[in-house]
């Protein structure tokens, strides 16, 4: 993918692309569609999914309307989790469970954020009982003196670097992606870390076809003589994918979920998993993941306020 330039590479049928970054990867030709239908499969009932697969078409569909080309079939998905120091759970006024905890007096300068707008701007719209994609911020009452009492709860922001202050006990609360504490949590018993119930941002790995040229056709002939369809190939792969077999080792043996998993029907998957220390963030209870949302494209008038709401807060915007 050119996101840093274009290189020289052997071109590549399949690869995977975070669902945040399929919209631009959409607009700007680097990835083509799947030219089969993928929706209506078992695997990705949940009506979320289809918003993710469409790319950029998602920020022009509507509830129930058709989402035309499909760019992106799901593989894996997890949420954006807050993880704290549970033994400091007295001196912070008991363990956290919901956004609303972060402003919490108690954890003042005790708290790390990710520098994101939309994650930060996300969950305080979270808490005032609104949706991550709204598309007018200056229509939610308390939103600007949510984020700025926030703000000054923070002790810094960062996207990488937010784990070890909790470790140190330089701070005693952080967000952070599923995918990033899942792995350290049966190592470090101090730490827990929980899905805030009144709904988190979804992340999402998707396959996706990279627009490449190849000297070879999408059909040839195989060792034994018989004609090997490509782009059957790829098909079979994703369904294989979507197997409950490799679903189930999909979400006990990798750092997110398979997609069939987002209503929250785990089944016996929690009895077969022993990182107890990490189950409310690996089988998020179905209640919750209800109200998760996947980051949807914004309109540029959207991004505006983002923009000056973030700027005003003295951090640089992240795009």
């Amino acid at each position: 993918m050119p996101f840093f330039g274009r290189k020289e590479v052997t071109p590549t049928d399949l690869m995977l692309l975070g669902d945040r970054w399929l919209p631009t990867a959409v607009r700007d030709g680097w990835v083509q569609t799947w030219g089969v239908d993928l929706v209506g499969t078992a695997a990705i009932a949940d009506q979320r999914w289809k918003a993710v697969m469409g790319g950029e078409s998602k920020a022009k569909s509507e509830v129930g309307s058709p989402l035309g080309d499909i760019f992106g079939a799901p593989y894996r998905w997890g949420t954006t989790v807050l993880v704290y120091r549970q033994d400091k759970e007295d001196e912070m006024g008991g363990p956290i469970t919901d956004w609303s905890d972060l402003w919490r007096s108690q954890l003042r300068g005790k708290v790390i954020l990710l520098d994101q707008a939309r994650e930060v701007i996300g969950a305080v719209l979270k808490s005032l009982g609104r949706s991550y994609n709204e598309g007018d911020l200056q229509a939610v009452d308390d939103l600007g003196q949510s984020l700025e009492a926030l703000h000054r709860q923070a002790l810094f922001y960062s996207n990488t670097n937010y784990l070890q202050p909790l470790l140190l006990g330089d701070a005693w609360v952080a967000m952070g992606w599923s995918r990033d504490v899942l792995p350290i949590l049966p190592r470090r018993n101090k730490l827990a870390a929980v899905v805030p119930q009144s709904g988190s941002a979804l992340w999402a790995d998707l396959w996706v076809r990279p627009t490449v040229e190849r000297d070879e056709a999408d059909s040839q002939p195989n060792q034994g003589g018989k004609s090997l369809d490509i782009s059957q190939l790829r098909e079979e792969w994703i369904r294989f994918c979507w197997t409950s077999d490799i679903a189930r080792r999909v979400t006990l043996q990798t750092t997110g979920a398979a997609p069939r998993f987002l209503k929250g029907d785990w089944g016996e998957l929690e009895k077969d998993n022993r990182e107890s220390s990490g189950d409310r963030i690996r089988f998020p209870k179905g209640n919750t993941l209800e109200k998760c949302e996947f980051l949807l494209p914004l309109s540029n008038a959207t991004k505006k306020q983002y923009r000056d709401l973030w700027g005003g807060l003295g951090t640089e915007p992240t795009p």
